[in-house]
């Protein structure tokens, strides 16, 4: 799933090559600075982070696109064929990260990574685009929605001591408990209500 090159107004759009990992290693980095989920799940290290997009950018079914101004790297889009599993009945292309740095920002470049996936998802006959709110921004959310996006769900986050510390509780006294207490509150609630 490689992109062609596509040039408007000095900008252009284009499939990443293994000459680009060193860039884009310091534009995740910055993507990475702005994710809330990044910095709860890991710590960024160069070494395997450039693995890690070197054999992205070689994964069959992957999409590693990037946008350049005057030729200097400014923002990637990276997507994933997923093909019908247990989940989904049919192919999806789902947005693993799309990111255009601050200073370059509201320039149209996310708008012209986006299309360029589009065109991909076209070219595999893929109905459904799929991505996951990276920052969870107001910003990004009026952008995504704009380009019409809609909610399907959402994330959720634990650690896993956190996890196993909850599991091991009981919880069914517990839930009971809280439950006995709400129906409390609202029968007292209902007699102030009545008496006043």
């Amino acid at each position: 799933m490689r992109g062609e090159a596509k040039s408007w107004g000095g900008q252009r759009t284009r499939a990443a090559d293994l000459g680009d990992v060193d860039a884009l290693i310091d534009l995740t980095a910055l993507a990475r600075e702005e994710s809330p989920l990044t910095t709860q799940l890991s710590t960024l290290e160069a070494t395997h982070l450039r693995d890690l997009l070197a054999a992205w950018i070689s994964l069959e079914g992957a999409t590693m696109l990037v946008a350049e101004v005057d030729g200097k790297l400014v923002g990637f889009a990276q997507a994933q064929l997923v093909t019908p599993n247990i989940y989904i009945d049919v192919p999806i292309l789902q947005i693993e990260g799309l990111f255009v740095r601050e200073d370059f920002r509201r320039r149209g470049i996310a708008r012209q990574l986006l299309a360029e996936v589009s065109r991909i998802a076209g070219e595999n006959e893929v109905e459904h685009i799929v991505t996951i709110v990276l920052t969870g921004s107001r910003q990004e959310l009026r952008f995504l929605s704009g380009l019409g996006f809609a909610p399907a769900g959402a994330r959720r986050v634990v650690d896993t001591a956190t996890l196993n510390r909850k599991l091991a509780g009981p919880a069914r006294e517990r839930r009971l408990r809280g439950i006995d207490e709400l129906i409390a509150r609202r029968r007292r609630s209902r007699d102030l209500t009545t008496t006043s």
